[in-house]
């Protein structure tokens, strides 16, 4: 499907526009600009050539290229012009969101309906443990406090 690779390529563009963020942060707009517009060019001709030949899963495949090769370039750019790169931290909750992503694409495929939504479940719920975990430890935010003080609140 067209949005299988799709989204994989713009869960990578999220990071990688955060990178673009550092370029304006240290007033480089030039080289902001220049990378944007090669990029744009070259990728306008991958999107017509993938298009052609594959139809929209080419578009969606060809969008998986763009992030490829955006958070290569910036990676590149930041590395070498400022010695800045992406924390372990960073690549490794990337990785994870890719492989959640993956996972549930593969989930869809699968033809025995309650292995389908135990696996579902389990997803979900992982998930969202990992997400309040890193919510209330990495970020100092306390979402089932917060909750239950507005519950309280009202009561």
């Amino acid at each position: 499907y067209y949005t299988d690779y799709a989204i994989l390529g713009t869960i990578i563009i999220i990071v990688s526009n955060c990178m673009d963020m550092i370029l304006l942060a240290k007033q480089d707009s030039k080289l902001f600009i220049t990378s944007a517009v090669l990029q744009r060019v070259i990728l306008i001709g991958v999107y017509i050539i993938f298009y052609k030949y594959m139809g929209l899963k080419g578009l969606g495949l060809s969008y998986l290229i763009l992030g490829i090769t955006h958070i290569s370039i910036m990676s590149f750019i930041l590395i070498h012009f400022y010695s800045i790169k992406l924390s372990n931290r960073i690549k490794r909750l990337l990785l994870l969101v890719l492989i959640t992503t993956f996972s549930t694409n593969y989930l869809r495929g699968i033809e025995v309906m309650w292995l389908k939504v135990v696996i579902g479940i389990l997803l979900f719920v992982s998930t969202s443990a990992f997400t309040y975990l890193y919510m209330r430890r990495i970020m100092g935010i306390d979402l089932l406090g917060i909750i239950s003080s507005k519950i309280n609140k009202r009561l």
